[in-house]
């Protein structure tokens, strides 16, 4: 069974979330806010969260599978980490494998877009890599 979801950790709703809502709703997510993040699905790539951190925002997103042998699930964080730009993969305590990237600084549409286009290029691609290492 694979699992796509995502995970969420203390942090502040971003100040400009309408402005970043915005701009995912152009990306064609659908966009949910929740108490200290944004939520945003869609259909052909990964769920995220976006919520501020560190004065910048972070999107974080995961992969958990119970019937995954954990020497599968690091095969895969190796593969994904070596083909990644902007987005860093590893397993937490729980076993899960973990998708993270920051954007630092202010807000700026023109940044976070190019940014967004490397979180996808970067985990836009796990679905097939999930399949070719794990279940073949």
């Amino acid at each position: 069974m694979i699992l796509l979801a995502v995970t969420m950790s203390s942090a502040e709703l971003p100040d400009d979330w309408k402005k970043i809502s915005n701009l995912l709703k152009d990306f064609e997510y659908e966009v949910e806010n929740k108490e200290n993040s944004i939520k945003a699905t869609h259909h052909d790539f990964l769920t995220i969260y976006v919520k501020g951190y560190k004065k910048g925002l972070l999107l974080q997103g995961y992969f958990s599978d119970p019937d995954v042998s954990e020497r599968a699930l690091r095969r895969l964080n190796n593969k994904l980490s070596v083909k990644a730009t902007a987005t860093r993969f590893y397993i937490d305590s729980d076993g899960d494998l973990m998708c993270e990237a920051w954007f630092p600084g202010d807000w700026d549409e023109d940044r976070f877009e190019i940014f967004l286009e490397a979180w996808h290029k970067d985990t836009g691609g796990q679905y097939d890599e999930i399949r070719d290492t794990i279940y073949d």
